[in-house]
């Protein structure tokens, strides 16, 4: 099928659905918890501000419901389906996705406390389970572009489904990003200085996210001021690795935010790290937990 019979085959009616409550909202979007009046399913419906009937904005609508409908991961969120206007009938275009109850993992790392079942297990699970949806994202030949903890949501047992493609593009080596995209904070360097793309800019950022998921706090020791952390980007500053840090992590951190991209591993090598070295193995985890998750993630390329 072509793109526009895909999505023929994927628009919603949004008459089908009632609103139970809002999980989110931004400047840009607002997430609902919504409810099929016939099956009872909860989904999450994401509906964009911008006005569906301007051309700029239908682009980057269907190119993100493009993308959506060409992954299928256990470890990615999974596409319902779409409509172009909301739930009130107005212009304004919605995603419709799985619902993860355990919300963000941006959520998790602020307020710990509140999460008794977020343990090392889970953070082990997380680390694999958000490679391995990037291995499989840059298999397909899309750089995501937007990688942070708030695009990555937990299920019902904390493990990672990996979300927030709306700035996920085919990659295309001859091009230069000619906007700047996502959060500066996981921003990869070459990005901020001459706005190369590649591969490992996604990469740079697993590397952000991955310092925060082990605990260490905020990667610039609480500076908030985005234009200040990208500068100290730009000049080689990266977070600093606390003392007593497991060699192997600090080595794997040290690596993926790497100054020159090239040196950076690719997400299939860092799959095949964190499966393989004991060294980056958390003491103490339930590890028939941490192996049936690994098996499900290996065994998903077995059945390509």
């Amino acid at each position: 099928m072509n793109l526009v019979s895909d999505l023929a085959s994927h628009i919603l009616n949004l008459s089908d659905f009632s609103i139970v409550r809002e999980l989110f909202s931004n400047d840009q979007v607002k997430v609902h918890l919504v409810e099929c009046k016939r099956t009872h399913e909860k989904f999450a419906a994401k509906t964009y501000f911008q006005n569906s009937t301007d051309f700029k904005d239908q682009v980057y609508f269907i190119r993100e419901a493009d993308v959506l409908m060409k992954l299928s991961h256990p470890a990615i969120v999974s596409f319902r389906g779409f409509s172009l206007t909301d739930m009130k009938n107005e212009c304004h275009s919605v995603i419709l996705t799985d619902f993860l109850p355990n919300g963000s993992l941006q959520n998790v790392i602020d307020n710990t406390s509140n999460y008794p079942s977020w343990n090392d297990t889970k953070k082990q699970i997380v680390i694999l389970g958000i490679a391995a949806a990037m291995e499989y994202v840059h298999k397909k030949g899309f750089v995501h572009r937007d990688l942070k903890p708030d695009s990555v949501m937990l299920d019902e047992n904390f493990y990672p489904v990996l979300g927030g493609f709306d700035l996920c593009t085919p990659y295309d080596p001859e091009k230069m990003m000619d906007d700047t995209v996502g959060n500066l904070i996981y921003m990869a360097p070459e990005l901020l200085n001459d706005g190369k793309s590649s591969f490992s800019m996604d990469v740079y950022s697993f590397s952000i996210m991955l310092y925060q998921i082990l605990g260490f706090g905020h990667p610039y020791d609480g500076e908030t001021a985005r234009f200040e952390i990208a500068m100290k980007v730009s000049r080689g500053e990266r977070p600093k690795i606390p003392e007593g840090t497991t060699p192997a992590w600090a080595n794997l951190l040290t690596k993926c935010w790497s100054e020159n991209s090239e040196d950076r591993p690719s997400f299939t090598s860092i799959v095949e790290q964190l499966c393989t070295n004991e060294e980056l193995i958390f003491q103490g985890i339930d590890r028939g937990e941490y192996e049936r998750f690994k098996y499900k993630m290996l065994s998903f390329y077995s059945k390509l």
